[in-house]
């Protein structure tokens, strides 16, 4: 409103905007020329750019961040086929666009400035990074959740553009932490020479940042969730020998869920995928636990129940060796959470089993 009621506070916007776009295409342009030269002669530099702008201008540039970057974030995110670079990058296209977004904002502009002008403006830059990185991670929850992800011919609920869409947010995750410390090292002249105590400077921001990516992972587990869940339906109310622990249903409720266990490894880092195989765990346990709470809700299938809580331990026994992989998956202390111990002791309740060596048969962790 400030700005529809003052035209010249608006033309000062619109001639800052122009000036540092400028900036950011001949960065670009060098750039450009950089990656084209040899190493030896690889020597422009835009180090003494800082003559270009003053504290006002930059200041100005961070509080109008979100218009500047975000249209810019949204190209990015559109572009992003959700493809991995390269068979050792598992991120899309738009990661670097952002990152250089970041950088352009931390290591071109504000690292360049006289310590005072750092000091006064580091929140403003705090809050120009917050807007950044959570546009971008809104813009690929948006796009997860239009594009169709799921159809017919992805019948396992997850595949690797879904991957890559995780690695893209877990990256820009990765590259906040790096410029924190970049940050942080550059005010800890404020605790020394002056005194002043200098709190986490990311630390808000990471943490907003992971509720956010938190969502767009709830997005993919949600549909192996619905997809796991039509197997214990039919592993449970099915007609299943319970003298063969290879089961039919069994064994394809087990296979989906090692499809898409190597798919997650192969397409992930081995951070992210670690996060994740913890919560695919307790999804799959719960899932089993919710299928039980069915008979005892539905009398009509007493008579069955005893059947389906064989079948559930025959599914349990499969799925701890699943996840714990000889060692290299969850720990036996991972897998021993609260819901496994609630399911295992209805399960040995229901089946009266008191023989420790048919438990240590049955479970690994006990």
């Amino acid at each position: 409103m400030v700005v529809m009621r003052d035209p010249d506070r608006k033309r000062i916007i619109k001639e800052s905007l122009q000036l540092l776009q400028l900036y950011h295409n001949v960065r670009n342009l060098v750039q450009y020329v950089l990656n084209d030269l040899p190493s030896e002669r690889a020597v422009l530099s835009m180090d003494e750019y800082s003559s270009w702008f003053g504290e006002e201008l930059i200041l100005e540039w961070f509080l109008l961040c979100d218009m500047y970057t975000k249209p810019f974030i949204k190209r990015a995110v559109v572009a992003d086929n959700m493809e991995r670079l390269n068979n050792n990058i598992p991120h899309g296209t738009s990661v670097p666009d952002v990152v250089s977004i970041i950088d352009e904002m931390v290591i071109d502009v504000w690292t360049k400035l006289t310590w005072e002008e750092q000091f006064y403006t580091h929140a403003a830059l705090l809050d120009a990074v917050r807007t950044c990185v959570m546009d971008y991670v809104q813009a690929v929850y948006d796009k997860l959740v239009t594009e169709d992800f799921y159809g017919a011919k992805k019948n396992l609920g997850i595949n690797e553009k879904l991957c890559v869409a995780m690695s893209d947010t877990y990256a820009v995750f990765e590259h906040l932490y790096t410029t924190k410390n970049k940050i942080k090292g550059i005010l800890r002249v404020a605790e020394s020479k002056y005194g002043f105590t200098i709190m986490d400077p990311m630390a808000s921001i990471g943490n907003q940042m992971q509720i956010e990516i938190s969502a767009i992972y709830l997005i993919i587990l949600d549909e192996i969730k619905k997809i796991f869940q039509k197997f214990i339906k039919r592993v449970l109310r099915g007609t299943l020998d319970i003298f063969m622990s290879s089961s039919t249903i069994i064994a394809e409720a087990c296979a989906y869920i090692e499809k898409v266990l190597e798919i997650l490894y192969l397409n992930l880092k081995a951070e992210s995928f670690y996060i994740v195989l913890r919560h695919i765990w307790i999804l799959t346990i719960s899932s089993v636990k919710r299928g039980l709470g069915y008979y005892k809700r539905c009398s009509f299938l007493i008579f069955r129940r005893k059947t389906a809580f064989v079948a559930a331990l025959q599914t349990l026994t499969q799925l701890q060796e699943i996840f714990y992989c000889d060692g290299h998956g969850l720990s036996y202390q991972e897998l021993r959470n609260p819901i496994f111990e609630e399911l295992k002791q209805k399960i040995e309740l229901k089946l009266k089993i008191q023989d420790k060596t048919l438990l240590q048969k049955a479970y690994l962790c006990v």
